[in-house]
């Protein structure tokens, strides 16, 4: 939980937003979910995909008349979006398509972005720039983005899989913002508490695990007409009736890409193995040969039976059962170790996980086996290893701090 210092910080600045941009924004607008009811046009990722978006992110935040645009970037950029220009009407964007994985993330940039935006037409900058990178975050949620915002100023995501006997375990964090997760997650409360509460279960259902803690928590030390007091509201008979959320959208037959929901549960698939190097693996189809060859022999061993001829529908059904096995077990191919897609014996990299292949096992290797010999992603060894204090919360960090770059999608925030 944030500290009293820290509380004091969020009441004092929602105050002063409310105060110099307006009380209908904070109060009366329904609050932006990451759904196509909120965004209903088909994501496409590049530049035009990305000028949409973000145009429909201005709609929501209310900033008429703002011009967007957008540009492709030049080969070699290490980030999504990178703002080339944003003033009171204009937004100029360069936009790199090789970056644009995670449209979650992107929305909550383009959050930021109309933000800044918002500050610049009230003149609410302040000189400091690591302060006004907090304010900034913390006006996403005055502006309605405050799910969005704060589940993507921290994400953990881990998933496991068997290779062979052994366990193989891939997590992540990734950090969005410049104000803790924690700090938005209280604001987040303030306003939902100021409004009345009767939005908490929703927006709680919507959160990230550790976010929706500190909220449900601040929920319950925040009264309603406590948290209205702190922020200097008007009486509630003075204030503007509350907006409806837009419409359900039309059902399309076909989409390319879904906006994810607020909470997402990651997998090996859609470049997450991009700073990774995978092996191809080799497999089977023995499994699929002796279920075959299991069913397959139900009827001459259940006829064989039923004449008498019981020794013969056991060797029968043996028989059928191993036959199975063995030409399953002759059909063989390679797959990533990554995310499982069957690989060719050719190429650098896996089209699903975008792991780069750097040899295949050999027959009766295992993973471990293959990375070993092969020598890499040696660093994850090093995390199963060493004192207590190396490993959990402290362990993953060191995790982090060797992957999180590689796993950011913006670079609006720095």
């Amino acid at each position: 939980m944030p500290t009293d210092e820290e509380r004091e910080w969020i009441v004092a600045e929602t105050a002063k937003l409310v105060e110099r941009a307006g009380l209908e924004r904070y109060i009366a607008h329904a609050l932006v979910e990451p759904n196509d009811r909120w965004f209903p046009d088909e994501w496409h990722p590049d530049h035009n995909g990305v000028r949409k978006l973000a145009e429909r992110v201005f709609q929501h935040a209310g900033l008429a008349g703002v011009t967007i645009t957008t540009l492709l970037a030049d080969e070699g950029s290490d980030v999504a979006l990178d703002p080339l220009a944003i003033e009171k009407d204009r937004v100029e964007l360069e936009v790199d398509p090789a970056h644009l994985r995670d449209p979650l993330t992107l929305i909550a940039a383009l959050a930021r972005l109309a933000a800044i935006v918002l500050r610049l037409r009230h003149e609410l900058a302040v000189d400091n720039e690591a302060h006004e990178r907090e304010l900034v975050d913390l006006t996403t949620i005055y502006l309605g983005f405050g799910i969005i915002t704060t589940n993507a100023a921290y994400r953990y995501r881990a998933e496991g899989r068997m290779e062979g006997y052994t366990a193989i375990t891939n997590y992540s964090h990734d950090e969005q913002g410049a104000l803790a997760a924690d700090l938005m997650a209280w604001a987040l409360a303030l306003q939902i508490m100021a409004r009345g509460g009767d939005e908490k279960s929703d927006v709680a259902r919507q959160l990230e695990t550790n976010q929706a803690e500190v909220f449900g928590e601040a929920c319950r030390q925040l009264e309603s007409a406590h948290a209205v007091l702190l922020l200097g509201l008007p009486a509630r008979e003075k204030w503007p009736a509350r907006h409806a959320p837009p419409g359900k959208p039309a059902r399309r037959k076909k989409r390319k890409e879904q906006l994810p929901k607020a909470v997402m549960k990651s997998s090996a698939y859609a470049g997450i193995n991009s700073d990774r190097q995978v092996i191809r693996m080799p497999d089977s189809r023995a499994g699929i040969g002796a279920f075959a060859g299991g069913v397959g022999s139900l009827v001459p061993t259940i006829a064989l039976a039923v004449e008498g001829y019981g020794v013969v529908a056991m060797f029968a059904l043996v028989g059928t059962f191993g036959a199975g096995l063995f030409f399953g077990s002759r059909s063989r191919y390679l797959v990533c170790s990554g995310c499982g897609l069957k690989l060719a014996p050719a190429g650098d990299r896996c089209p699903r996980c975008n792991g780069k292949i750097a040899g295949t096992a050999n027959r009766k290797e295992n993973y471990l086996e293959a990375e070993e010999r092969l020598g890499i992603n040696q660093d994850d060894y090093d995390m199963d290893v060493g004192e207590a204090e190396a490993s959990g919360i402290a362990r993953a960090r060191v995790h982090r701090d060797a992957r999180i770059d590689s796993k950011r999608d913006t670079g609006v925030d720095g």
